[in-house]
């Protein structure tokens, strides 16, 4: 039971980790273009 438990778990924070990844990715280029250089914004 505990080891379905730990698998599931794994699974969606694997899951979760690769969405918060690819929402990253997609999502920082068009502000750093529309912000200018990424030095003015100190990143």
């Amino acid at each position: 039971m505990t080891h379905k438990v730990r698998m599931l778990l794994g699974a969606v924070l694997l899951t979760l980790a690769l969405l918060g990844t690819g929402l990253a990715a997609v999502s920082t280029p068009p502000v750093e273009i529309s912000g200018g250089l990424p030095g003015e914004n100190g990143g």
